[in-house]
């Protein structure tokens, strides 16, 4: 999806990364392992994923200065199933200014 974004002419950038709950660093290595996005970890200084109210595979989009927008759950929305692909990534393409 990040290239096919990346191809559309949005006005904004687009960056798909994963961000790990606090205190769950254990499992670093292991996604790092097996996934090609940018990962980062959230701290318990930075409390996104308590801001957000992030629960597992919860997918947030954000503006610009990293505002929350609205969240997209890809555990209940499995992006297997094409229109739920689409509908993730018309919601991503809109909050970036398509």
């Amino acid at each position: 999806m990040q290239a096919e974004l990346e191809n559309e002419g949005l006005a904004l950038d687009v960056r798909i990364l994963g961000l790990n709950m606090p205190n769950n660093e254990v499992n670093n290595a292991v996604m790092c392992a097996h996934s090609s996005l940018p990962y980062l970890q959230d701290t318990t200084g930075e409390h996104a994923w308590q801001e957000w109210d992030v629960i597992g595979y919860d997918v947030i989009i954000v503006d610009e200065n990293n505002v929350f927008i609205t969240k997209y759950n890809v555990g209940a929305h499995t992006l297997v199933t094409p229109s739920n692909y689409y509908e993730l990534k018309q919601m991503i393409s809109d909050a970036a200014g398509k």
